[in-house]
């Protein structure tokens, strides 16, 4: 998903890593988690990875990787 780093966007962004956790069949207790792990990335990048006059883009791509979820 490719959209404007701006913290309008934020919700937008977490609604699509949320569903694409949920797809891949994450615990529902664990997706509080990756929701608030992705936040603070994504507001990172808002905050700090462009000049205040700066806009950019910020992308986010969901990959699931076989056996990789650790317990």
């Amino acid at each position: 998903m490719l959209c404007q780093a701006v913290l309008e966007n934020l919700p937008q962004l977490i609604r699509y890593i949320d569903e694409q956790a949920r797809k891949v069949g994450f615990p529902s207790n664990d997706l509080y988690m990756v929701q608030l792990a992705s936040e603070e990335a994504l507001v990172n990048v808002m905050h700090y990875a462009y000049r205040k006059k700066e806009t950019g883009n910020v992308e986010v791509t969901c990959v699931a990787v076989p056996d990789s979820y650790l317990k």
